[in-house]
């Protein structure tokens, strides 16, 4: 059975509205934290200092980072009760 444009226009119009439902979840998720921003010029130390901070690293194996040329969005705090994003 040949289905009709109206029809169409409905599968689309509820497939866009699922994936909308979908992103705006993902959204709210990342909203309800606070969010870090480091600032700072380059090479100034912005990705070292959120590795000794966040994630343990010890600040004599920072020194061996890969420059970064682009915005990391980092979720930090997954398992303890205080959750961040750093940007």
């Amino acid at each position: 059975m040949a289905m009709g444009a109206d029809e169409d226009e409905d599968d689309a119009k509820d497939a866009a509205a699922a994936a909308g439902a979908a992103g705006e979840a993902g959204a709210a998720d990342t909203n309800k934290f606070p969010k870090i921003l480091l600032m700072g010029l380059r090479r100034s130390g912005k990705s070292s200092i959120q590795k000794v901070v966040f994630h343990k690293m010890s600040p004599n194996e920072t020194l061996f980072l890969e420059s970064t040329n682009h915005i990391v969005k980092d979720q930090v705090g997954n398992r303890s009760k205080w959750r961040c994003l750093v940007y």
